[in-house]
């Protein structure tokens, strides 16, 4: 029998993962609901829980309290490795930010930073890649955002990460889902890019993974150059320079 907290959990575990569009329906069998009990009996997580259904009631389910409960329940289903779990909780956490501060607020970067190394960790390497495009694409949107250096930084690393793996003798899906086997696709050259996406010479991706990490590496100095030239200015330089 599981305890009136347990219960509790499991329901907002399992809204939670309605709500991200995370279970399945296959071959139109009924949705098998995962395992709630065994997360109904860490002390932690029923506290969390608690907090978050208190917050939703004081303050309604797009509370900015929620951040803090939703990332921290987020954190503790990734430790003991469900990570379906600790994707649902996380997403709801993004969209809490996009509610009150709008789609293109760079404060839920650290959030969607997380939902990739989630998605990363379930080994879903196409869902990852779109969550970083979109996060790259926000980065861009305002390039003298201090925040757009971290996201530009993330990405870069995380090119060289998959730069080893390939170099150690994998193949991984970013080698498709970034063109690198594209000559021309990094590297400037006197033609239109060409090639496949799909397959190319070594060489190639090579060149064009190591050019996109520096083009990402570059991105976020000038970021961070343009945050340490504008402390050095004047209060009044917008009125000088005219």
């Amino acid at each position: 029998m599981i305890p009136s907290a347990g219960r509790r959990s499991a329901n907002i575990a399992a809204a939670m993962l309605a709500a991200a569009g995370v279970l399945a329906n296959v071959d139109g069998a009924a949705q098998e609901q995962p395992p709630f009990e065994r997360f109904a009996q860490g002390e932690q997580e029923l506290e969390l829980v608690d907090r978050i259904q208190a917050e939703e009631a004081r303050n309604g389910p797009n509370s900015p309290g929620l951040l803090e409960p939703l990332t921290d329940l987020s954190l503790r289903y990734e430790d003991s490795g469900d990570h379906v779990l600790a994707l649902a909780a996380i997403q709801r956490a993004i969209d809490v930010v996009r509610v009150n501060e709008g789609l293109y607020s760079l404060n839920q970067a650290p959030l969607v930073q997380r939902l990739i190394g989630i998605e990363e960790a379930r080994g879903d390497a196409r869902a990852a890649w779109g969550e970083e495009q979109q996060l790259l694409a926000l980065a861009r949107r305002d390039p003298n955002d201090p925040r757009a250096a971290q996201v530009f930084r993330a990405a870069a690393d995380r090119r060289l990460r998959f730069l080893e793996t390939y170099l150690a003798g994998a193949r991984p899906l970013e080698l498709v889902l970034g063109c690198y086997y594209q000559v021309g696709r990094f590297i400037e050259v006197d033609r239109v890019p060409y090639g496949s996406c799909q397959s190319g010479r070594r060489s190639v991706a090579i060149e064009n993974i190591r050019a996109d990490a520096a083009q990402l590496y570059g991105a976020a100095g000038d970021v961070v150059a343009q945050q340490a030239l504008e402390r050095q200015l004047p209060t009044d330089w917008p009125r000088v320079i005219r």
